[in-house]
Order: C-alpha cells, then sequence, then structure tokens
C-alpha cells in the first residue's frame, strides 16, 4: 500500500482486501481487455493502458476533500528538476523526492518541505496504487497516524503523489543503516507503543484498514530522535 505511518506519531503503511470492493465501486475500475491469441496458445498479459482508458479513470475527489491538484511542471520547479540530490529512496510507487512548495503555489497552502513520489510507469498496477493513495486520503483526518496527502499530479501519463516531508525518514534508517548513532531504548518503546497504537485505529474501524507491508521502512519518524551531544 502506497501510505506510510507516523512514529512518535509513528506513521505507517496499510493495505485491505476488505474494502477493494469500495475502492473500486467510489474510484472506478480500469477496464483492460485480454487479448487472446490463436493457435491454443496461452493468455497474453494485460495490455499497457491506452490514454483512452485513462481518460475513464481520473482520480474522483470528493468535493470536501482538501486535495490539491499539481501540474507537473510545478512540482518538478519544487524538486529542482528531480535532482539527485532530493533524492530520498524508491518505494513500491516509484522514486522519492524532497520538494519545496512556496507560499502561494495554492490558495491556503503554507510553504512547507513535500516529499514527492514519481511513478514508475504508466501501467495498471500504478493506476491501481494511485487509487489507494486517493482513498487513504479521504480517511487520512480521521487517522492522524498516516502521513498526510497533500496532493497529486495526474497530467498525461505523469502520476505524482505529494506527501508531508517526514524530517527523520525512516525507522528502518536507524536499525540497520545507521551506524555512527545507536538510537536509545526508551526511543525504540516509544515508537513501539505509537505503532501499535496507530495500529489499533486502522484496525477498529468499521472496515478495517489492515496493513499488509508492516515493516520499518514504512514507519516514518516526525520527532526529535534523542541524539547524543
Amino acid at each position: 500500500m502506497g501510505s506510510d505511518c507516523k512514529a512518535s506519531s509513528a506513521k505507517t503503511a496499510s493495505s485491505s482486501s476488505s474494502w477493494k470492493s469500495l475502492l473500486d465501486g467510489w474510484l472506478g475500475t480500469i477496464r483492460v481487455t485480454r487479448e487472446k491469441v490463436s493457435g491454443g496458445m496461452p493468455e497474453q498479459p494485460p495490455p499497457l493502458v491506452t490514454d483512452q482508458d485513462l481518460a475513464a479513470v481520473t482520480p474522483v475527489v470528493a468535493p470536501s476533500s482538501d486535495l490539491h491538484v499539481f501540474t507537473f511542471a510545478e512540482l518538478s520547479a519544487a524538486t529542482e528538476g528531480f535532482t539527485s540530490g532530493n533524492y530520498v529512496g524508491a518505494g513500491e510507487f516509484g522514486a522519492v523526492y524532497r520538494g519545496f512548495l512556496e507560499d502561494g503555489v495554492r490558495p491556503g497552502l503554507p510553504a512547507q518541505h513535500v516529499a514527492v513520489k514519481v511513478s514508475r510507469g504508466h501501467d495498471y498496477r500504478i493506476e491501481i496504487l494511485l487509487k489507494e493513495a486517493m482513498f487513504l486520503a479521504q480517511v487520512q483526518l480521521r487517522h492522524p497516524c498516516l502521513v498526510k496527502m497533500i496532493g497529486y499530479c495526474y497530467e498525461r501519463w505523469n502520476r505524482l503523489l505529494v506527501y508531508e516531508f517526514m524530517d527523520h525518514g525512516s525507522l528502518d534508517n536507524y536499525l540497520s543503516k545507521c551506524t555512527h548513532f545507536v538510537m536509545p531504548w526508551s526511543t525504540r518503546l516509544s515508537i513501539a507503543l505509537a505503532t501499535a497504537k496507530a495500529l489499533a485505529s486502522l484496525h477498529g474501524e468499521k472496515k478495517p484498514l489492515i496493513c499488509g507491508d508492516f515493516k520499518a521502512s514504512n514507519i516514518l519518524l516526525d520527532s526529535v530522535i534523542d541524539r547524543p551531544s
């Protein structure tokens, strides 16, 4: 799933088959026709979606949604052209870049650092991940543990998601990648408790949002990590 979870305010990735039907009914589905070849050969994989397919599944956002729609040019400017210096990492959806939105880019949107996810391609799988992200954006106000989605770009073949930027990165950076800093056990316990509360909140929904990809790299830290002085 494409959303992450805060810790300490721990924010975590969430995935659920229980609301898949709701996704398809609310946001619509992509109809991809499978072409069969003659001669008894196995059915070929679904082709890439076409412009016509994509036109039918433009993200549907509730009228009350506070999501912002950005242009590709605006997000390119925010990340300085997606330079390697702003590269943060990569996930299932694609590469993630640090960016900065200037004040006034959108009415009511203050200047802030953001994380911009850029899709790996434009196939059926990306469209499903996009729909999942849009769904979670509609419930994020009820779940402060979810990393806040600020907006998106859906322009021709460009698929980008914009989230609040978590200054301290993911938990796995401190547990397995950081060799010069040992996270105190008190901090680890705090993160574990915050993450447990986040999961309980997601799983306690009437239609539970089950986290199907729970791991340290999907737990993002938003508070100051105590470092030795």
